[in-house]
């Protein structure tokens, strides 16, 4: 046995190990409480301890964990006899004060245990983002070289016919949709691994800077914005911004052909101290069924000929939501618009 803590005449001292074939301490792994007064070096004849330092009283409690195996062991040895009067009134106190070690003991357990699996988790988002950038890399790699090769071929194309024209096109088209592809999936395993930076921001600044960077999409469709005052609160910068640009962003692709898009962006503050955001438009909208694919990878309600992109901006949106420990819904019915939901708690 190794002491974790070794108390006499009220001073700590020196931890000690200590045989436990033969002593009373060995006794308690098949007890749960040991007694032996004036009679403990009789009893004990191959424990040294006892007689060098005179020991003639012991008691002791073991000290199990919650499957009821051993994890230590409480005990009181003494150079005199115990108070026969005193003797039951020790022993409550002994358990009582093991019965606190005990669930101090299982605590450092269990948060060790945690630490390490902690420490894994850490590694295990270390090497994935390692591996997401070496794969994005290695993806990238032949996506340019296809780029350029379809570039050299597109700057001869008056040598070739109209077929010919077409599969180039289409060659250089699938090599940047595939480019923007990689560069989403990796936004998106970054943000399921990356640690979140809270930051005191105004959300108006945001919405901002975020119809600044549509610019030109809203000059082109027309478009109106309708902003209320929205609240400041702790979020991360890159990824609440980029939240609110995929969403306008995606208000505007999918407006409704026969009027200019109108979108509205307002918050409100529930009873439980929750934010509750609101992006409405007046767009294409969509099944109501398909409330839920529309969030996962890939899923696509429409062709990506007719709307551009990867299928991975909702998805990215709903991760970044709910890195904020907040929910992200639509609701929507065809020609009648879309609005989504997003909750972002106040602290």
């Amino acid at each position: 046995m190794q002491s974790l803590a070794f108390v006499s005449d009220g001073k700590l001292l020196d931890t000690m190990t200590y045989e436990l074939d033969g002593t009373p301490c060995g006794n308690i792994s098949e007890k749960s409480q040991c007694l032996y007064n004036g009679d403990v070096q009789s009893k004990f004849p191959k424990d040294v301890y006892l007689k060098e330092n005179d020991i003639k009283s012991y008691l002791g409690v073991s000290l199990v964990d919650m499957n009821g195996s051993p994890l230590g062991i409480m005990s009181i040895m003494d150079t005199k006899l115990l108070d026969e009067n005193e003797i039951e009134n020790m022993q409550s106190t002994l358990r009582a004060f093991a019965a606190r070690v005990e669930a101090e003991m299982r605590r450092i357990k269990v948060e060790n245990k945690m630490q390490h699996y902690a420490n894994k988790l850490e590694q295990s988002n270390q090497d994935l983002q390692d591996f997401a950038y070496i794969a994005s890399h290695d993806l990238k790699e032949p996506l340019r070289k296809i780029n350029i090769l379809g570039e050299m071929l597109e700057e001869s194309l008056e040598t070739f016919n109209d077929k010919q024209k077409k599969i180039i096109t289409h060659m250089i088209n699938g090599a940047n949709r595939m480019n923007y592809l990689v560069d989403d999936l990796l936004q998106l395993g970054l943000i399921k691994t990356k640690p979140t930076t809270l930051v005191e921001l105004d959300l108006n600044k945001v919405v901002s800077a975020a119809l600044e960077e549509l610019d030109l999409q809203i000059i082109e469709t027309n478009a109106r914005i309708d902003v209320e005052d929205l609240p400041t609160l702790k979020v991360d910068k890159v990824y609440i911004q980029q939240l609110f640009n995929n969403l306008i962003g995606n208000a505007i692709k999918y407006k409704d052909p026969s009027h200019s898009p109108i979108i509205t962006i307002c918050a409100k503050k529930n009873l439980q101290n929750i934010w509750e955001f609101k992006i409405a438009d007046n767009g294409i909208g969509f099944d109501e069924k398909y409330a839920e694919k529309i969030f996962k990878p890939f899923e696509r309600l429409h062709n990506h000929e007719t709307y551009g992109g990867t299928g991975m901006g909702l998805s990215i949106c709903k991760k970044i939501i709910e890195r904020h420990n907040g929910t992200l819904t639509a609701k929507s019915s065809i020609g009648n618009g879309t609005t989504f939901t997003f909750t972002i708690p106040q602290e």
